[in-house]
């Protein structure tokens, strides 16, 4: 299975960071997280992968995919900017990639 983006189900247009700011959170507010939790990956799943995916939607600073032996391989992702992860969240959150539907928290 090859891990590029066309092969993402349903891919569509992310919303920007204003949807975040629209939601209540402003900028430059250090407190708010910025490290996505992601979960129930395909085991064929790359960091480079999901950089790519993460990255429609905001500047990512790093990706760890987590393998743990008896159940489906997780991941972090660190974006610079607290806006763009809520923007993550609320986009990428029980979507289908590869056959299996992405939990981000």
């Amino acid at each position: 299975m090859s891990n590029s983006v066309q092969d993402f189900d349903k891919v569509e247009s992310f919303p920007d960071v204003s949807a975040a700011q629209q939601m209540g959170m402003t900028l430059g507010d250090e407190t708010q997280p910025r490290t996505l939790y992601v979960g129930n990956l395909d085991a064929q799943m790359s960091e480079e992968f999901l950089m790519v995916l993460f990255g429609q939607i905001g500047q990512i600073r790093g990706c760890k995919i987590i393998h743990e032996p008896n159940g489906d391989p997780y991941a972090f992702l660190e974006f610079y900017d607290h806006t763009a992860a809520a923007a993550a969240l609320g986009a990428m959150n029980r979507r289908s990639c590869f056959g299996k539907e992405l939990m981000s928290i």
